[in-house]
């Protein structure tokens, strides 16, 4: 559904390399979730998935054909994004029309359309009146008003608060569960990130260096997880502070300690001072944490 071949964008006017050689497939409707820092390339990659920038080199194909200057798979993508500008003086409804119109879609359609996020809510209002929550919603109804096979979500969840973010995450699972729509999803915010896809793909410097099922990805770096080991203040304890982290916490004191050294370090205590041992689940920050820190080594 999605392969990119050593995809390179390179900017003329600095001679960054947005993208460098990037490579990744992704043949599953599986929802995506595209994770990297400021300046790894994942706006210049939605971009290029959507037709909007030719790359310098390589390719990137959606359902087996070249995305740039292909306007039949064009129609077959959507975006959402930010940078999507919208008139404030007009309705809620007479932008939404206003995009059916561009889209050929009939406004009998208009009602079945403005009830899938409870937008009919405040259909009236104005633009620039929303709150962001409900901005977001009219952006993700705009993004998917041609029905979509992909839809690339970039940066879904910025300036949320909690319960927005809930919101608009039980809506992304919808469009990707029950009307089926590969969601591919860029965003900072990787805690509600991972609730909802099932693939990762982690860039840095424009390279792929890491992807694969988010799952099984929590297998491999489980390994190398740390956890946090609760002992007692007891001299026996500090004498290890040279082998490993410790820091003192409500008159405790707290280890960080990977999951492959906790045997070891088990050995050297007596029971009576370890308190607690806390195993968190391991979570799509650990796993983008661990595959950083393994690609700094590799470059080393």
């Amino acid at each position: 559904m999605i392969e990119i071949d050593r995809l390179t964008k390179r900017y003329t006017l600095n001679g960054k390399n947005a993208l460098d050689n990037l490579s990744y497939v992704s043949d599953t409707a599986a929802p995506l979730g595209i994770i990297g820092s400021n300046g790894a390339g994942k706006s210049t990659l939605f971009m290029l998935a959507n037709g909007l920038t030719k790359p310098t080199s390589g390719k990137i194909k959606l359902f087996g054909e070249e995305v740039f200057g292909n306007s039949n798979v064009k129609k077959r993508t959507g975006l959402f994004t930010d940078k999507l500008t919208l008139y404030p003086m007009l309705t809620v409804k007479e932008t939404i029309s206003f995009f059916m119109g561009i889209y050929g879609i009939s406004f009998k359609e208009y009602k079945e359309k403005v009830r899938l996020f409870h937008i009919d809510e405040f259909e009236n209002s104005k633009i620039e009146d929303l709150s962001t929550g409900m901005m977001k919603k009219v952006m993700l109804l705009i993004s998917i008003l041609h029905t979509p096979s992909i839809l690339f979500l970039d940066e879904p969840f910025s300036g949320l608060d909690v319960d927005a973010k809930n919101d608009l995450s039980k809506e992304i699972r919808y469009l990707s569960n029950e009307v089926g729509i590969k969601t591919v999803i860029s965003s900072h915010d990787l805690w509600e990130t991972q609730g909802i896809i099932q693939d990762v793909l982690i860039i840095e410097g424009g390279r792929n260096i890491e992807s694969g099922n988010y799952q099984e990805l929590i297998k491999k770096y489980s390994k190398t997880k740390k956890m946090q080991v609760i002992c007692k203040n007891d001299p026996e304890i500090l004498r290890l502070r040279e082998d490993y982290r410790m820091e003192e916490e409500y008159g405790n004191i707290k280890i960080s300690i990977g999951l492959d050294e906790l045997h070891g370090f088990l050995s050297r205590v007596r029971r009576e001072n370890v308190i607690n041992i806390i195993n968190n689940d391991m979570t799509l920050e650990d796993i983008y944490e661990e595959a950083r820190k393994h690609a700094a080594i590799g470059n080393d």
